[in-house]
């Protein structure tokens, strides 16, 4: 290798973690075939071993450049290797990466493997987040290290399934570090195994009784094999059950993301046909675990995979055994993360049909066997499921009564096993749905009434659980709504009490984990009504602080990863709170250029976010001066918003009657403020509309 200390420099996305752990791992474990050691090639002599590889195990960097470990490393390695995904060809730090790698090396010795995405849907209209090149991958870099516009030829090994494969994907990488062809190290790599194959044939020509000992030895080899085999599933087994209980309260994916990939890297190479039972049950268990992990870092396209494949596993354990109980479970439990999933990302339709068979997976259970604990959460599962999509379809009358049957059956489950933690955990979990489905509706009241018999479940079943992250999370999200129904019915100062609780769980749970995008985008809500509450009591500059905070989080969830609905609609959400205290032109287009409408036509729950955009682009065109786009907006707002005016929720009746108070269609503002007088809504902006349309009368 001459002159360099790294045979090559790996850049990935963080959020492609386990596949730089699996490359690093895969390259410097390699050994070259001996019939290529110390050929010449353009890249020297061929070496005995790949190593050592640079891989950055450390956090991104918090300046605004590389630091000078990465700047050196790049300097002191003969070849780069790019993990292609919608990741890292969306990360700041992997094509900084490439463009200074490009600046000092040229653009010949930086290799790719293509892990997920599609390259070159960058220029696929539609298909523009699926992109797995960045952009220095995608074009030339000059001597300067600046991106050109002269496109480039990436030389990519495509890892996935419907390209060379994971198998073949490496030997590629490996012959380009190498610098052979990979004709030739395949066929290395066949005299290699074939060598090996004869040198074992060879034996048989021993003496019988060198083949005795050789049986004992071969028995007893076996014998130690198996024994090494039952302890290593014994050891995954601990991982994905024990372990795993006692890693998931501290909060840390990166740790339980480790316990999925190490449980993974022991199946990868088995066929599935030929595990047994227990062992795919294991597999099964390890690809649910990947896909949580994945789906709470917002990377909805990993976690989909993966929880397919779960599927895939528990469905064939299901056909081998049909009317097993514990079958029939497993495979619920795949088939809802496949739903929930498509659900999150906003593919209602998707979601519906596997929220639906795992009703029918959940009644099947509860003909087997209707009196255990198990069989009868599932059914309250099913309800949930049902209630949650009635919900984001905009139906909230529905969605009530379908978590209520729901919170009945844990109610009851609780009542019965008050000591069991996981019931407590589930009834309170859900008690949250049922208040947030009121808070929809403009049921105030009710929604403070179940919060606060939410939080006080975990002050008795979870004293102490004090660093539980799992209740933390609910606990922040219980008080934030707490915050804003209090905020709703104008008791300003019981909004600013709850909410500010809320604040402090949510900086918690995010330095705990920076990145847990679940936590990050929750995180977005409670300071949103930071700026909320500041604005009403006429502090500009904490609200603009507050809001700019929501911001920040808001765009860090969505930075990372492929598109999805929640993060977009946090990112909407709070650029409209931003124009609030700012009216800021900037802030003004940005927002302009997000697909708001689109967004709440794939998640009927999300129009809320749509309405108060609509009306906040159309009061800060007017506050600066361009009444013609203020029209244009509010106009084609009150169209889309009037054809749906029967199945929208308090806030967005709110921000209509807003629109036509507007262009002083007096009478629609009326019609919608009787409704809105028949829900406990009592906020500042309600009550000063209703204030301006008496003076009018």
């Amino acid at each position: 290798m001459g002159e360099y200390k790294y045979r090559a420099f790996i850049s990935y996305s963080h959020a492609d973690e386990r596949w730089g752990g699996w490359l690093h791992r895969a390259l410097e474990s390699y050994r070259t075939p001996k019939g290529l050691v110390g050929k010449a090639t353009d890249a020297g002599p061929v070496p005995k071993r790949l190593t050592p590889i640079f891989r950055d195990r450390e956090d991104l960097p918090a300046a605004g450049n590389l630091n000078d470990k990465i700047q050196g490393a790049l300097a002191d390695s003969q070849f780069q290797i790019v993990i292609c995904s919608p990741r890292s060809a969306q990360s700041k730090w992997v094509n900084e990466e490439i463009k200074l790698f490009k600046k000092l090396h040229g653009e010949e010795r930086t290799l790719a493997i293509i892990v997920d995405g599609e390259p070159g849907a960058s220029a696929m209209p539609g298909r523009e987040q699926e992109e797995c090149f960045p952009p220095a991958l995608r074009f030339l870099v000059d001597e300067n290290g600046d991106v050109t516009n002269t496109p480039s030829e990436p030389v990519a090994a495509d890892a996935r399934a419907q390209g060379d494969g994971k198998q073949n994907a490496l030997s590629k990488l490996i012959a380009g570090l190498l610098g052979v062809g990979l004709d030739d190290l395949v066929q290395r790599e066949a005299t290699r195994k074939a060598k090996r194959a004869r040198v074992i044939a060879g034996g048989s020509t021993g003496l019988a009784g060198i083949m005795a000992v050789l049986t004992v030895m071969a028995i007893n080899a076996r014998n130690e094999a198996s024994q090494m085999r039952g302890e290593a599933e014994n050891l995954i087994e601990f991982m994905l059950t024990d372990l795993r209980k006692k890693l998931e309260p501290v909060g840390r994916l990166d740790a339980l993301d480790s316990v999925g990939e190490r449980a993974l890297t022991y199946y990868e190479t088995q066929p599935e046909r030929k595990l047994d039972d227990e062992a795919l049950a294991r597999r099964t268990r390890a690809l649910l675990l990947v896909g949580q992990i994945d789906q709470q870092r917002n990377d909805y396209g990993a976690a989909s995979a993966a929880y397919e494949a779960a599927a895939a596993a528990s469905a064939e354990l299901l056909r081998r055994d049909p009317n097993n109980p514990d079958r029939i479970f497993d495979h619920a439990q795949s088939v809802f993360y496949v739903g929930d999933v498509a659900r999150e990302g906003g593919f209602l339709d998707k979601g519906e049909e596997y929220y639906r068979e795992y009703a029918r997976l959940a009644d099947e259970l509860m003909a087997i066997d209707p009196d255990r604990v198990r069989a009868r959460m599932e059914r309250a599962y099913a309800y949930a499921n049902l209630g949650i999509l009635k919900f984001e379809l905009g139906d909230y009358p529905a969605a009530v009564e379908f978590f209520k049957q729901s919170v009945d059956v844990r109610r009851s489950l609780h009542e019965e096993n008050p000591e069991n933690r996981g019931i407590a955990y589930e009834y309170a979990h859900l008690l949250s749905w049922l208040a947030f489905a009121e808070i929809k509706r403009g049921e105030y009241r009710n929604a403070l009434a179940i919060l606060e018999s939410q939080i006080e479940l975990y002050d008795s079943a979870f004293s102490d659980a004090a660093d539980d992250f799992r209740i933390l999370t609910n606990r922040m999200i219980a008080q934030r709504r707490l915050g804003r129904s209090y905020l709703q019915l104008g008791e300003i100062e019981n909004a600013e009490r709850e909410n500010e609780i809320a604040v402090s769980i949510a900086e918690q749970l995010v330095q705990r984990d920076p990145e847990n995008a679940r936590w990050k985008g929750a995180a977005v809500h409670p300071w949103i009504v930071r700026s909320q509450i500041a604005f009403i009591q006429g502090d500009q500059p904490r609200a603009a602080k507050a809001a700019k905070q929501a911001l920040t989080y808001a765009q860090e969830t969505i930075s990372e990863y492929q598109y999805n609905v929640r993060a977009q609609n946090n990112v909407i959400l709070a650029l409209t709170h931003s124009l609030t205290v700012q009216y800021t032109l900037e802030t003004l287009e940005r927002l302009a250029n997000e697909h708001t409408r689109e967004t709440a036509e794939r998640n009927r729950d999300y129009i809320e976010t749509a309405a108060l955009a609509a009306w906040q682009l159309a009061h800060t065109y007017s506050q600066n001066s361009d009444p013609i786009e203020a029209q244009r907006i509010a106009d084609e707002a009150i169209d889309w918003l009037d054809e749906q005016r029967g199945t929208l929720g308090v806030r967005p009746l709110l921000h209509l009657a807003l629109l036509h108070e507007y262009f002083g269609e007096t009478s629609e503002t009326r019609k919608i403020i009787e409704i809105l007088d028949k829900t406990d809504l009592a906020h500042p902006i309600f009550i000063a509309l209703k204030a301006r349309q008496k003076r009018e009368t």
